[in-house]
């Protein structure tokens, strides 16, 4: 068996994997394309990590708007690719600039 692996986050690996080049892609990223199945491989959890000074740290439970003011740093990928804005931020309708 050969293994090779590719990561980075300007990779766009599905037209690889329609072409035939790839067998298989760990993503989170899912993007509707012809002929490729989309399959879950565990319950993914995002935890935010804050300094114990910080005034969020003492809350249990940290809402969309608590992020409003505060810089998040993020990848370099377009927004729609960040779980943290889809599933977190934006259907709260939180924008960020």
């Amino acid at each position: 068996m050969e293994v090779d692996f590719h990561s980075g986050v300007t990779f766009d690996p599905q037209p690889a994997l329609q072409q035939g080049e790839l067998d298989l892609v760990m993503t989170s990223d899912i993007l509707p394309r012809s002929g490729l199945h989309y399959s879950p491989m565990f319950d993914f959890e995002v935890r935010l990590v804050l300094a114990p000074e910080h005034p969020l740290a003492m809350k249990t439970l940290v809402t969309p708007e608590d992020l409003a003011a505060e810089t998040l740093l993020i990848y370099p990928v377009q927004r729609g690719r960040l779980d943290i804005w889809r599933h977190f931020l934006q259907p709260a309708g939180i924008s960020r600039s």
